[in-house]
């Protein structure tokens, strides 16, 4: 017999006698009180005393020097064959097809809990629609076992592909390490919502559902000792099969749970249960492995195709539900469980077992045959010890099964009223979900990492919308999505309002642009309306000067003058020349006298005079004819004017002062103030004459 595993419990003499008892059961019933002693740790005067009370008790026999257990012993050490605690526990709370999956992993615990290297152990999935028990079932197991619910039922989607089996440590001076995952020395965990974890994560955590003993990770060997539940939720139209791949589905037994309405109360059940009963109905410590592998009669039922189960289940159901080594790997640890020894028949195990495979297959559409399944029991396996209580668990799964096909049937009818509302909010809600997903496809750069792991929320939430099977499924999926579904608008909102500013500004900066352009062309055109009015004003003005010029240049060609022709008349009428008076300057006194008359009494004179363009000035008789040098010059000057760039005049209005002044200064140096040079002159020219 596998040696079993010897809590540690208190000094009392109870507890101490019932210490030596399982060590006498580890040592194979036989040892002598030093083997005793090491194996408990228990003072020497103290086993004693328990020594001497579990012979006077009957539970041991044998020498001073060598104590055996009795069959009474023997019987006080494992735990009762029924193991009522839990068993009655999975029947009280549990409906059929819920209890087959619990006491399944109980079995796959046990075993790996006793034959932790044994090639093959079997892994557990459990799929279906929220609020139909899929966690209930794990923490129920942690119950039974004394473990902690938070620790061992872990969300998924919260995990990292490193805290499933491990991860890479840094050490001093840049080696690593690989630091083992706690998960892994579990004896049981849960893998909730799995279906909603990366594709990373759920990679990372198959490698839990492959029933190896260990895994090689970065060359090191990392034993597996926890016997593993996936729970999800199937992925819309796809199946119940989806997300799961196909490979893994096969490796697992698979529950339904979509059979269960609402969870049929079990949530109330659960807490009623959980205030009335203390944990750990399981003590894993005190079980024992009555035998290594199965007898030929017990693994026929298995894998005999006439009378074993696999005849009873499709080709689908015997790849999906018909492993044999799984199958073996239960009825092994229901027998520990059980309490069997190594003499007792383990036939009605193996048929307990099978009853429980058939129950969860028949949760799986097209995995049983259309002719039904029962577990027949022979004269011979009706006289076995604890047939009745198998009989009592077909019965009961019968029973159940006919109350919830009656219930189906009067749901159905009552379905049949609301389907179609149903049909039509569950469609509502996903698409609503995919619009919200729809409306943060296209977002820019920096908000492209939020709005993809948006989108992947609302599409898995639309998914479950589409797989919900009641009202109240969908409602809570509507209020667990109702804010993602907000929060991807608000974001469509907000990238749409810097949108349109972005595109107002654009707009504004275009508009100031195309204003800027007008104004130039507007310029440019004034520029070139300028450029033209200037143009046609120099060709005006050119003409003019040429007009103005031709009969200048026509007098200017003349050779003779005509008598009595009036020269100084056409030039002024011309504007060759500008009339002028100035100040009488004579040049000798004979001239003086003949002017004056009265030398005596000297006065001013005034002549007339002629202003040519250059600021010549001469008398009229210097345009005595047209080939005259004054006339000439003053054709010749008229024409420069003319030609030369600038307004052009019609006359030749210049300041008499300034014309006849610049001439005088010149000759005849400074006046005195307030006179003009010519009249300074007369005066000094009469002033000799009167005082020679």
């Amino acid at each position: 017999m596998t040696p079993a595993t010897i809590p540690e419990v208190p000094g009392a003499e109870a507890s101490r006698a019932d210490q030596v008892l399982l060590a006498l059961l580890s040592l194979r019933g036989s040892a002598t009180p030093a083997e005793l002693a090491e194996a408990t740790g228990i003072p020497a005067r103290s086993l004693t005393r328990a020594l001497a009370r579990l012979a006077a008790d009957g539970f041991i026999d044998g020498s001073k020097t060598r104590r055996r257990l009795t069959a009474q012993g023997f019987e006080r050490c494992r735990p009762p064959r029924a193991q009522g605690s839990f068993d009655a526990a999975v029947v009280e709370v549990f409906e059929p097809h819920h209890a087959a999956l619990v006491r399944l992993m109980a079995d796959a615990v046990a075993l790996r809990h006793l034959d932790p290297e044994r090639s093959w152990h079997p892994s557990f999935a459990v799929c279906g629609a929220p609020g139909t028990g899929k966690s209930s079932l794990a923490e129920f197991l942690c119950w039974a076992l004394g473990l902690d619910p938070q620790r061992h039922v872990v969300m998924v989607p919260s995990l990292s592909p490193g805290e499933l089996l491990g991860r890479r440590v840094p050490e001093p001076g840049g080696a690593y390490r690989f630091e083992r995952a706690p998960l892994t020395d579990y004896p049981f965990v849960c893998l909730d919502e799995w279906s909603q974890a990366d594709v990373a994560v759920r990679r990372e955590s198959l490698r839990l559902l492959d029933g190896q003993p260990a895994v090689v990770i970065e060359g090191e060997r990392v034993a597996l000792r926890a016997v593993t539940l996936v729970a999800y939720n199937p992925s819309g139209t796809a199946g119940l099969q989806a997300p799961l791949p196909e490979a893994y589905w096969r490796r697992c037994y698979v529950l339904n749970t979509d059979y269960a309405s609402e969870g049929r109360g079990l949530a109330s059940r659960l807490r009623s249960f959980y205030e009335r009963r203390p944990p750990q109905a399981l003590d894993l410590a005190r079980l024992a492995l009555p035998f290594s592998e199965l007898r030929s009669a017990a693994l026929a039922l298995i894998t005999d195709d006439e009378k074993g189960f696999r005849e009873r289940l499709t080709d689908a159901g015997r790849t999906n539900y018909g492993d044999v080594r799984a199958a073996e790997a239960c009825a092994l640890g229901r027998a520990a469980r059980l309490g069997l020894d190594s003499d007792d028949d383990p036939r009605l195990v193996v048929l307990g077992v099978i009853h429980d495979i058939l129950s969860l297959a028949e949760t799986i559409p097209g995995q049983i045959n259309p002719s039904g399944w029962r577990v027949p029991l022979t004269e011979e396996e009706r006289g076995l010890a604890g047939a009745d209580l198998l009989r009592n668990a077909i019965e009961s799964h019968k029973g159940q099964a006919e109350r919830i096909k009656a219930e189906r049937e009067q749901k159905a009818k009552a379905k049949d009223v609301d389907s179609l509302t149903l049909i039509g909010r569950r469609a509502s809600v996903a698409e609503s979900f995919r619009q919200a997903a729809k409306a943060i496809e296209r977002v820019p750069e920096a908000a492209r990492p939020e709005a993809t792991g948006i989108r992947a929320q609302l599409r898995r939430l639309a998914a479950d919308a589409e797989a919900s099977r009641s009202a109240g499924a969908l409602d809570k999926i509507r209020d667990l999505g109702s804010p993602v579904a907000a929060q991807a608008h608000a974001m469509r909102a907000k990238l749409d309002d810097e949108a349109r500013r972005a595109k107002d500004a654009e707009a504004a900066a275009r508009a100031r642009e195309q204003r800027d352009r007008r104004t130039v062309a507007e310029r440019a055109k004034a520029a070139r309306a300028r450029d033209s009015e200037n143009r046609r004003k120099a060709r005006a003005e050119q003409a003019e000067r040429i007009k103005q010029a031709k009969p200048l240049r026509d007098l200017l060609a003349r050779k003779t003058t005509r008598p009595g022709e009036d020269v100084i008349g056409k030039l002024v009428a011309l504007g060759v020349l500008s009339k002028a008076r100035r100040p009488y300057v004579a040049d000798s006194r004979s001239q003086w006298d003949k002017l004056m008359g009265k030398p005596e009494r000297p006065e001013t004179f005034y002549e007339t005079v002629y202003v040519v363009r250059d600021g010549r000035v001469w008398r009229p008789a210097a345009f005595d004819s047209w080939q005259a040098a004054a006339t000439r010059a003053a054709l010749q000057a008229a024409i420069d004017h003319v030609d030369r760039p600038g307004p052009l005049t019609s006359g030749v209005p210049l300041q008499l002062s300034r014309a006849l002044a610049a001439p005088a200064q010149a000759r005849h140096g400074v006046a005195e103030p307030g006179d003009t040079l010519a009249m300074a002159k007369n005066r000094e020219l009469a002033r000799k004459l009167k005082h020679p």
